[in-house]
């Protein structure tokens, strides 16, 4: 495996493609948090303090959000029988390659898939082979930002530990 870490962002499948149900935002989230409810009432206290518990409400609301929304596509697809599940990857993996083709990032951060995640393998190979630069995540340090590295889909995945 090639190490070129790059920092910062990284267009990705986040970006997502047609089609696909968007998660909550955290400001969507935000506007319909109870921190701002109570707020609304007249209730809200101090400014600086309050806009803190806003954060605070919104950012977990989010976070509750996002568990809730993966807990429930995790059931959703382990209840599919394989050749299901096999379909709905090549969907998937159809559409990523579309949204590439129409966006050129120069660099696409894809993941490897693990415990029933859909696995994305052939889109990528296609991907690489019309020359979509494609880079997996790295974990250079625990609770850090991730540092994304250059990959090719001939290559295997494995662990790397520094230092």
């Amino acid at each position: 495996m090639r190490i070129r870490c790059a920092t910062g962002q990284a267009s990705g499948v986040a970006g997502l493609p047609d089609g696909a149900p968007e998660a909550p935002s955290t400001h969507s989230v935000a506007q319909a948090g109870p921190a701002q409810s109570r707020d609304q009432q007249g209730k809200g206290g101090d400014g600086a303090g309050t806009q803190q518990l806003h954060d605070s409400a919104a950012a977990q609301d989010a976070k509750a959000a996002k568990a809730a929304l993966r807990k429930a596509l995790k059931a959703g697809r382990a209840a599919l029988d394989d050749a299901d599940k096999a379909a709905h990857d090549a969907r998937i993996g159809a559409q990523v390659l579309a949204w590439w083709r129409r966006t050129r990032p120069p660099l696409l951060a894809v993941y490897w898939p693990l415990s029933g995640e859909p696995d994305l393998m052939e889109a990528y190979r296609a991907l690489a082979a019309e020359g979509a630069a494609l880079a997996l995540p790295v974990v250079v340090e625990r609770h850090a930002p991730l540092a994304f590295a250059e990959w090719l889909p001939r290559e295997r995945w494995r662990s790397i530990r520094s230092g």
